[in-house]
């Protein structure tokens, strides 16, 4: 297990009910890369939820996406194309139309963006893809008031900083409860 979600499982207990695992041997041959090691860690163990009922954490899954009605998109695609929350189709048009607001692209294109999460302001979690090796993909934070903040470490990295209070935005992504709470709301295959 990586490093980072060992230490973020120390700090977090993992749900009791352990979420079924996706396939990530699939994940390349459906979106043209490999998750981060740390972020597939994760999704093993954790499933997609709810850190201190304030950020959300999505993870492939083949339940079909529940926000953008009529959408069939799911599994690995549903998540890269930003289904969970529709925002990969704002922050691409943002970049086209005004990107001095949005100055990334959205992957496919080289060093686009790849959200994994949301909370209920609005704000959105991302992975910078310019790197060849996910492993080194840093997180951008997006608020939406249209501040970007760049983190350079990987997916667990993030996490562990948020709940520690090392990183300097933490109240606003995962606010302050000590010790951190994890609901699961769903996996692979599952719903809770």
């Amino acid at each position: 297990m990586h490093p980072a979600i060992e230490r973020l499982a120390g700090m977090m207990p993992p749900p009791a009910t352990r979420p079924s695992a996706a396939p990530w041997d699939l994940a390349p041959a459906e979106v043209g890369f490999q998750f981060p090691d740390d972020y597939r860690d994760f999704a093993d163990l954790y499933g997609a939820g709810l850190v201190n009922d304030q950020l959300l954490i999505w993870t492939p899954s083949l339940k079909r996406d529940k926000v953008r009605e009529g959408d069939a998109r799911k599994g690995f695609a549903s998540l890269v194309e930003g289904a969970p929350s529709g925002i990969s189709d704002y922050l691409a048009e943002l970049h086209e139309e005004e990107p001095e607001e949005n100055p990334y692209p959205m992957y496919p294109d080289e060093e686009g963006l790849i959200a994994w999460g949301n909370d209920y302001s609005g704000n959105h979690f991302i992975w910078l893809t310019g790197d060849a090796d996910p492993n080194k993909w840093p997180i951008i934070s997006w608020n939406r008031s249209g501040y970007w903040f760049r983190f350079d470490g990987g997916f667990g990295d993030f996490l562990v900083a948020n709940l520690t209070g090392e990183h300097p935005e933490s109240t606003w992504i995962v606010g302050d409860e000590r010790p951190p709470t994890w609901e699961l709301v769903q996996d692979w295959s599952r719903e809770y």
